[in-house]
């Protein structure tokens, strides 16, 4: 998801970086070394899909970070990352589904009528009433398209790098580099792949390393919680956005849709017969 990426594009782009980070697994184990390794990965990162992914390679090769360990991490992360969108994508399907359905129901109440022998467009187009409901029917469609867009654009408003700053200045701490060097590195790789991490995020991260370098803990390790939090809340956010998401657009179908599937499809045919009764009579 850039932030929104389709599953099929993210899921090819887990896969692309997965196979990368295996290549560089087995050219470590096959003994080759480290910045034999790093050497390559320099020329490879940038073809790295995942923008993550590039901005962790970025900083190890920067600072010639462990690069085992900090290998072994992404691939996880990665999977991860790729099973908490698949899950998100498939809360999403029934909405959106729901969206694609819901869109053509004033037009199936023409069809229906037309099925059920009525001439739904006669009656819509030959009188006042019906033009009135034509035009009715039409801009209650487009308020619930529009009303249903926002819904959907509000669930998918989410940040594309849960944890990152975190994580870079992690792996860079782990090479040694003293902090506020490792903090200006992370800030540099952020930028270079394009992604900006949130404020709140930063804060969180600025805080920890204060308290951890002061209480003498491994700063490395505290990141690396602090950013597996980070991801865990915002994937805990999306999940909730797309199971509401459900229950919220059943309110412009409501409230759009099936009065336009009224005015398409039934007032225009109802005026129309009893107009020709009063006639008759």
């Amino acid at each position: 998801m850039n932030k929104k990426h389709s599953g099929r594009e993210h899921g090819r782009a887990a896969q692309q970086t997965l196979a990368s980070l295996d290549r560089v697994i087995l050219l470590l184990r096959a003994g080759v070394p480290a910045h034999h390794v790093l050497s390559l990965v320099s020329r490879d990162a940038s073809t790295l899909p995942d923008p993550n992914a590039r901005a962790v390679f970025a900083v190890a090769v920067a600072t010639g970070a462990p690069l085992s360990s900090t290998v072994s991490r992404l691939q996880c992360l990665v999977r991860d990352v790729a099973a908490a969108h698949e899950e998100i994508l498939s809360a999403l399907a029934a909405p959106l589904l729901t969206r694609r359905i819901v869109m053509l129901v004033p037009v199936a109440s023409i069809v229906l009528g037309g099925a059920l022998g009525f001439n739904v467009m006669e009656a819509l187009l030959s009188s006042a009433l019906g033009l009135a409901c034509l035009v009715g029917g039409a801009v209650l469609s487009a308020l619930g398209w529009l009303w249903m867009c926002k819904l959907i654009a509000r669930a998918t408003d989410y940040h594309a790098a849960p944890g990152l700053w975190c994580e870079l200045v992690a792996v860079a701490v782990s090479s040694g580099l003293p902090l506020g060097r490792a903090v200006r590195v992370a800030e540099r790789a952020v930028t270079s792949v394009g992604l900006s991490t949130p404020e709140q995020a930063r804060q969180q991260g600025g805080h920890l390393l204060t308290v951890a370098s002061h209480a003498g803990v491994s700063v490395s390790s505290a990141l690396h919680n602090l950013a597996d939090d980070q991801r865990a809340k915002s994937f805990a956010d999306q999940r909730r956005a797309a199971r509401e998401l459900g229950e919220r657009i059943l309110v412009p179908v409501g409230a759009c849709y099936l009065p336009a599937f009224l005015l398409w499809g039934v007032v225009p045919l109802v005026g129309s017969v009893v107009s020709d009764t009063l006639v008759v009579g």
